[in-house]
């Protein structure tokens, strides 16, 4: 009677197999030490002068929900964030930019490179298209490289994004019947140039993104940043 042979035991150099596409695509990334944050300037990731965190008033802030809330701060939370932060988010939307939202309008994530993956997870398959800002923020670059995505790249100049640009990029992507998922701006201080994109073309982007039937996905992490002006 044959017997099934027993196969051998995989190397640990076989183990490399095992990656998923995407697995195998994700960039290498310097690592990440905090020990020496307070003694330097780091053109890496954007560390804050420590002295202006309010790290009293948090951990004033943990104390009293824990002694407050104790048997529910430590719980799962609500899949969409803690409803208390999203209502604060929703005023603040309305008192600083005008924008009014509903609760079901409002997702709480671990920072906007959660966000950025949930967009894709959601909208991008491997091979798609997305019209992106070039230069851009390196976080985005890689995170569309990761889900295989085909770039297309539109300059920004002293005005912001080109919209001239990308309308050519629209109407040449249709004519190959290509229908990009998304546009991807930072029009305020957009990274890495620090610029603010005009009220036009902001309108004009509108414009374009439904002639052509796709989204604006904005990264709007340094509205806040804004201490004079418009």
């Amino acid at each position: 009677m044959a017997q099934t042979p027993i196969p051998s035991p995989t190397s640990p150099t076989d183990l490399g197999t095992l990656y998923s596409r995407r697995g195998k695509a994700a960039p290498s990334m310097p690592r990440l030490s905090t020990g020496d944050v307070e003694d330097r300037i780091s053109f890496t990731y954007g560390f804050p002068d420590p002295d202006s965190l309010p790290a009293a008033e948090v951990a004033d802030a943990a104390t009293r929900a824990l002694t407050e809330r104790g048997r529910w701060a430590l719980q799962y939370g609500d899949t969409t964030g803690y409803l208390g932060l999203v209502d604060a988010l929703r005023v603040k939307l309305a008192r600083d930019q005008r924008i009014e939202v509903e609760r079901e309008n409002v997702l709480i994530t671990a920072g906007g490179s959660q966000a950025l993956g949930l967009v894709l997870d959601g909208l991008v398959d491997w091979g798609d298209t997305v019209v992106s800002e070039m230069p851009t923020w390196l976080g985005a670059v890689q995170a569309f490289r990761n889900v295989g995505a085909k770039v297309v790249g539109v300059p920004v100049d002293d005005g912001g994004t080109d919209v001239e640009s990308v309308e050519r990029e629209l109407s040449r992507l249709r004519a190959e019947g290509l229908r990009p998922k998304f546009i991807y701006v930072i029009s305020n201080f957009q990274n890495p140039t620090g610029i603010t994109t005009t009220l036009g073309r902001r309108r004009r982007l509108v414009e374009l993104a439904r002639e052509y039937g796709t989204l604006i996905l904005e990264d709007d992490a340094y509205y806040d940043l804004r201490y004079g002006g418009e």
